[in-house]
């Protein structure tokens, strides 16, 4: 897999003979190298366990104001 540094753009190993990336130098007009990235997975975030996806949010609690003794 080759990746261009400019822009991003993945190419397979078929682009081979191909040195520069192709959009930057059709789009842009500049010769931005293609750099090997080896085969990797995507980074993904962890997952959430159900119980931490439907917590709700804590709600303070006050207490009711005090009540003075009536006579």
């Amino acid at each position: 897999m080759f990746q261009c540094e400019r822009c991003g753009s993945s190419y397979s190993a078929s682009h081979l003979g191909v040195e520069h990336c192709p959009r930057c130098k059709l789009r842009d007009r500049v010769e931005a190298p293609l750099a090997f990235k080896a085969f990797r997975l995507p980074e993904t975030q962890p997952e959430m366990t159900r119980s931490e996806a439907t917590l709700p949010t804590p709600t303070p609690v006050t207490p009711p104001p005090a009540t003075s003794p009536s006579p």
